[in-house]
């Protein structure tokens, strides 16, 4: 008998145990919960540093934007990318700076290279990972409005970096 209800205990606690962990609760719940400051909350002029692999995405039409959950950092650290954003009106942001240890040169390639991975905001919200139609439209990087214009900016400053 009690080889019997050791194994029904045995069991049970499988049962649980097999079943996944479940993220039940949206992400700006937990971030306030936290206490977390998120680019929702921010008035039009605003500015505030965000991480580079933080979620920016871009629609079907190759417009690019961030989530309005997307977390701000006060803490920043000499290791990763941030972006110095200012929020616009009309629910957009823009990327006023690229900031890091790195030179000018370096942190132009870092941007460009992370533009060309950016995912479309529909995996990142079929994902769970953003909500749709939360999305903060990028009106422009450094004064640049194009891909185009950031790619020239980029052989501009590789250019003097080889001048003797």
């Amino acid at each position: 008998m009690t080889r019997v209800l050791a194994l029904i205990a045995l069991l049970s606690g499988f049962s649980v145990m097999a079943a996944p962990f479940s993220m039940d609760v949206k992400k700006s719940t937990v971030f306030e919960t936290l206490d977390h400051l998120m680019l929702k909350d921010l008035a039009v002029g605003d500015s505030a540093y965000v991480e580079q692999w933080d979620a920016l995405c871009q629609d079907k039409t190759g417009q690019v934007g961030f989530p309005n959950e997307t977390l701000i950092q006060t803490n920043r650290n000499k290791f990763s990318v941030y972006y110095l954003l200012r929020m616009e009106p009309k629910h957009a942001v823009s990327i006023q700076a690229v900031v890091s240890e790195q030179s000018p040169k370096q942190n132009s390639k870092s941007l460009l290279t992370h533009l060309m991975q950016v995912p479309h905001c529909g995996h990142l919200v079929k994902s769970g990972i953003i909500q749709k139609n939360k999305i903060l439209s990028l009106k422009h990087i450094e004064g640049a409005n194009s891909l185009k214009q950031l790619l020239q900016r980029y052989k501009n400053l590789k250019s003097i970096a080889h001048k003797p």
